[in-house]
């Protein structure tokens, strides 16, 4: 089932009403949905507002009496069967009023074939009488809206790849934003512009973002408080952070996008740097162990995923998970990385007849000038690493780390930030053990 996250306005009152009804469109502007909508119930002015304007669009058959209804219209004529809608509308009475009128009428003409959700999504500070507030606030919220919308569907193993975004509703002033947020999470988008027939559907484009020159800034793009000076003008000039009003750095637009994208990937996603790293180690390992000890990407016959390195002992293996640094950071997915990590090494015991004997979290990092040579754990992370190590009951668990160091660009020899760690090879002095349960 297709499934529709579409933005909600107030046309649904600009094309109906008559100029002897607009008074109840201007008693209720400005109203928060919120923190007013029980009050302006009780007194009958929503209602009196919604009869006005249900009065004359129950008599129309004609889907144009909204661009949201005309839109829905034209998703659902190119989908092989029934739709689901998510209406996402402002903080306003107006915005949520016109969103339950856009159900109510599709329901009536169309139905089974298109399904709502629940509730009318309200995004807080959407306003567009407040650029202040909507750039710092609601835009944030707006995003985090219709990620947590597509993120609770995934939960309940929907498919995600059949998320559309209808943006034919609603402030055009979020148009851009949303635009720019289709392409990075691959939701196509569409658009019917006023007195149109034709959609407009915006797949995403055959182009990319450059994500290893976003990985080192990740650290700071969580934590925009860390921003040093030296990398400050870096990250101003990809317009990943501006100054307020107060001199204090803050993301951007375009860093909000970003960071929310991080936040809902495995750390650093899966990039082909990622990758990388795991066939330089492999590489490094081969020349420690022997190609034919080291096992690359070992997957277990009757559970999921794979142990990215398995090295073989003489008194049985070790399994390793590669992940970047920032995993630390994050309690829940490191406990369930490792969970996974157990469960695939207690399967591959059986295959190849031999014990995990040591348990490894290999880590990487972007290191910055003012990194020291051997990350340095605070008090926090060494109890959560303890608490981890427990999980992998008799045995040691380690946590190690590779520095991943730039070069300077100079677009001759150097073309990019890590030409030099590409050409080389791992040294013994670039791997360190950052913790070990059985010295901490």
């Amino acid at each position: 089932m297709k499934k529709v996250i579409t933005t909600v306005g107030t046309s649904i009152f600009s094309n109906n009403l008559k100029a002897t009804d607009w008074k109840r469109v201007e008693m209720l502007k400005n109203k928060s949905a919120l923190d007013e909508w029980h009050e302006l119930e009780q007194s009958g002015d929503i209602e009196r507002l919604r009869d006005a304007t249900w009065k004359i669009i129950k008599k129309s058959k004609d889907p144009k009496i909204s661009a949201e209804v005309q839109s829905i219209y034209n998703i659902l004529e190119k989908s092989d069967g029934a739709i689901k809608v998510f209406l996402v509308a402002s903080d306003t009475i107006l915005s949520k009023l016109a969103a339950t009128l856009v159900r109510d009428w599709i329901q009536k003409e169309k139905g089974p074939l298109v399904e709502f959700s629940d509730e009318v999504h309200l995004v807080k500070d959407l306003s567009v009488f407040d650029s202040n507030k909507f750039l710092e606030k609601g835009v944030q919220n707006l995003i985090e809206t219709i990620l947590n919308i597509r993120d609770q569907e995934n939960n309940q193993n929907e498919d995600a790849s059949e998320y559309l975004l209808n943006i034919s509703g609603g402030y055009k002033g979020v148009i851009p934003i949303l635009t720019i947020m289709g392409q990075i999470y691959n939701i196509p988008l569409f658009y019917i512009y006023e007195e149109s027939n034709s959609p407009i559907e915006i797949q995403r484009l055959p182009i990319g973002f450059d994500w290893d020159i976003i990985e080192e800034y990740v650290r700071f793009l969580k934590r925009p408080a860390d921003i040093t000076e030296e990398v400050s003008s870096e990250m101003e000039k990809l317009h990943l952070i501006q100054k307020n009003e107060e001199g204090i750095w803050e993301l951007t637009l375009m860093g909000t996008l970003i960071t929310n994208f991080l936040e809902r990937q495995p750390p650093f996603f899966e990039t082909p740097f990622g990758y990388f790293i795991e066939y330089k180690l492999k590489e490094y390992y081969d020349n420690i162990h022997g190609s034919s000890n080291v096992m690359h990407g070992y997957k277990p016959k009757t559970v999921d995923g794979d142990i990215d390195l398995l090295i073989i002992q003489d008194i049985g293996f070790i399994g390793v998970e590669i992940k970047p640094y920032n995993l630390l950071d994050a309690p829940e997915r490191l406990i369930g990385f490792m969970e996974k990590l157990l469960l695939r090494c207690i399967e591959a015991e059986k295959q190849l007849e031999a014990s995990p004997i040591e348990f490894w979290l290999f880590t990487y990092s972007f290191k910055q000038s003012d990194d020291p040579n051997i990350p340095k754990l605070d008090q926090e992370t060494i109890l959560l690493l303890k608490k981890v190590s427990e999980i992998f009951t008799g045995s040691v668990f380690k946590v190690k780390h590779l520095f991943v160091k730039p070069n300077k660009v100079d677009g001759k020899n150097n073309r990019i930030i890590y030409h030099n760690f590409v050409r080389s090879s791992i040294k013994n002095k670039d791997v360190k053990t950052i913790f070990s349960s059985d010295q901490n």
